[in-house]
């Protein structure tokens, strides 16, 4: 066995702990069964492409959003 595989056991259980710090059994269970739904695989899948993609729209909004705040400014100022 590797490291890797000789660690891995305790790693899942100390991860385990940290995720029933925050959520009951029940979510647990439901986000496992939410995981595995062909429509989260694909979004899993996708993932890195979709944020890729993304990019360019945060981009712009924030492009849209700073000139729109500019001109806030300035009308204030005029008054």
């Amino acid at each position: 066995m590797t490291a890797m595989d000789q660690e891995l056991a305790t790693m899942v259980e100390d991860a385990g702990k940290v995720y029933e710090k925050f959520l009951t059994p029940e979510e647990i269970e439901r986000l496992i069964a939410i995981h595995s739904d062909p429509a989260m695989q694909k979004l899993i899948l996708n993932q890195p492409n979709i944020s890729k993609d993304m990019i360019p729209v945060g981009e712009a909004f924030g492009l849209r959003a700073g000139a729109r705040f500019e001109k806030t400014l300035k009308l204030k100022a005029a008054e």
